[in-house]
């Protein structure tokens, strides 16, 4: 690669001496790895598998090493050894070749006399990044946050795509209101109807009437500039849910016209600006509760497991949306079920409502066989949590089970817990429990999407005027997105509202945001 030189900062915020040009000729190497920090090298670009093993080592913290081996080199604010020797130092081969060291999985101190020992079969290729224009195409170009690589090192995760590239870091936005009817999403849907959900919506108006609003809907809602626009502000994916009727159902009771034509669309539109799309089944026939509802007081009853046929219509949907986008390139993966209310124990005798923990185990384990034998490895499948993810710490871990991700969703409107986020102690408390849940979800081993979240907080203090209200919003929205560091990515709950509500439209809460707090 050719070396170049700039002074300042390039255009993504990074304070910057010299790089190495990649072998696109728009990215460059840009990150190594010692005990989860970041750092920066200067020599020739070069693919991590054409390491020898030799290369390896395990490195201490900087202290050790600086009062070890004093006779070292600073680099890019950081320090280096001169030469190897008898496996104390690190070779100065794996300084120029951006190796990707990796740091102890516990906390103990390593001794830098430690024997070098080879990577594992799951190996990083070197971070890239686009420094003239990121939207250019580039399959190696990629962003994980610097917290998210070392914990993806520490767990042994292949972050890589079929191509060997390293996957990107997940920045989205739901697509909520679009095929099912949200009456905070689309008002204007339920007016003068009395209808609270689509069911009531559609015995209120009558199937013809319903199901041709239903069509001018679907045709306007969201239009290829929605997609132009997520681009523009720094987003990659959308969650996009989707009914159980989404290939159309002609019952007695009720009759649904088909999305797929508009699934189709949204496919296209999200391939033409570089989006990739993670279809969600979010609806299924009973109903599978809602696991973001408190726990006392639900607003969804759960009936699903109860139906005669609703596992099946389930597993049918899944099985036909795997077979008809599996192999699109846009499609990030499937969701199998969303937030289902599940029962968990809350005493010695008692269980909560909701469904059995081995149903939905069951079923999740069936759908992964269906979906999976359309969509190759690279495509991710994905499992609500269900507000409970340490109930999950020993499920699918056979072999066969490739690129499983756990969702979970941080909502802090309705948390019973919550604090009034205009006091420091109210927006601490709320950060930190964002934190621990995903610390608590991280340990179960699975990569872990935040599914849901929004800038919708408790706000007790009638004095906040509502630009007062709007600021300490996005406070709060900055504060959350730092908090999910540590998360494979991200979806914003949503992207558009017919009112345009600052807290839960992208639009409003993402769009003032810079790109470098939103990445």
């Amino acid at each position: 690669g050719k070396k170049l030189r700039r002074g300042g900062g390039d255009p993504n915020g990074f304070l910057i001496s010299s790089f190495t040009e990649g072998s696109c000729g728009k990215c460059i190497p840009e990150f190594g790895f010692r005990a989860g920090y970041a750092f920066r090298f200067e020599p020739v670009w070069e693919s991590v598998d054409r390491n020898p093993a030799s290369e390896w080592d395990m490195l201490s913290f900087c202290g050790p090493w600086r009062k070890l081996r004093p006779r070292s080199r600073a680099q890019n604010g950081m320090r280096f050894p001169i030469e190897a020797l008898n496996g104390k130092y690190i070779p100065v081969s794996c300084e120029k070749t951006g190796h990707a060291f990796r740091s102890p999985t516990s906390g103990a101190r390593v001794h830098l006399g430690a024997p070098s020992r080879a990577p594992s079969a799951r190996t990083f290729l070197p971070l890239l990044r686009h420094f003239v224009d990121r939207s250019v195409a580039c399959p190696h170009a990629r962003v994980y946050s610097k917290r998210y690589f070392s914990y993806a090192i520490r767990c042994r995760l292949d972050l890589r795509d079929s191509k060997g590239a390293v996957m990107e870091r997940i920045l989205g936005v739901n697509l909520s209101g679009w095929f099912i009817p949200e009456p905070w999403v689309t008002p204007s849907l339920y007016a003068a109807t009395g209808a609270s959900n689509a069911a009531e919506l559609q015995e209120a108006m009558g199937t013809a009437a319903y199901n041709e609003r239903m069509r001018r809907h679907y045709e306007t809602f969201v239009s290829e500039d929605d997609f132009r626009r997520m681009a523009q502000i720094g987003l990659n994916a959308v969650r996009l849910p989707v009914p159980w009727y989404a290939f159309g159902s002609q019952e007695s009771d009720a009759s649904y016209i088909s999305v797929v034509d508009y699934i189709d669309r949204a496919i296209e539109w999200a391939d033409k600006y570089n989006i990739r799309v993670l279809l969600d089944l979010a609806t299924v026939p009973g109903g599978q509760g809602d696991s973001n509802d408190s726990p006392t007081t639900p607003e969804v009853v759960a009936e699903w497991h109860s139906s005669t046929n609703g596992r099946h219509v389930a597993l049918d949907v899944l099985e036909r949306l795997a077979e008809r986008y599996g192999e699109a390139e846009s499609l990030l993966g499937i969701e199998l079920l969303d937030t289902p209310q599940m029962s968990v124990r809350k005493s010695l005798f008692a269980m909560t409502d909701g469904i059995p923990a081995h149903y939905l185990r069951n079923f999740y384990r069936d759908a992964y066989e269906l979906v999976r034998s359309y969509m190759p490895e690279d495509k991710i499948v994905v499992f609500s949590s269900s507000g409970h993810p340490s109930e999950w710490k020993h499920f699918m871990r056979g072999a066969k089970y490739k690129n499983v991700y756990m969702d979970l969703h941080l909502y802090h409107y309705r948390d019973e817990y919550a604090l009034d986020i205009t006091s420091p102690r109210g927006l601490t408390t709320a950060i930190s429990r964002n934190k621990r849940e995903l610390k608590e979800a991280i340990s179960t081993g699975f990569p872990v999407l935040v599914g849901e979240w929004s800038g919708a907080a408790i706000f007790a203090n009638s004095s906040v005027t509502p630009e007062g209200r709007n600021a300490y919003e996005r406070v709060f929205i900055a504060n959350q997105l730092a908090s999910f560091a540590p998360a494979a990515g991200w979806f914003f709950q949503t992207w558009k509202t017919e009112k345009r509500i600052a807290a839960w439209d992208a639009r409003a809460a993402l769009g003032t945001l810079e790109r470098g707090m939103i990445e």
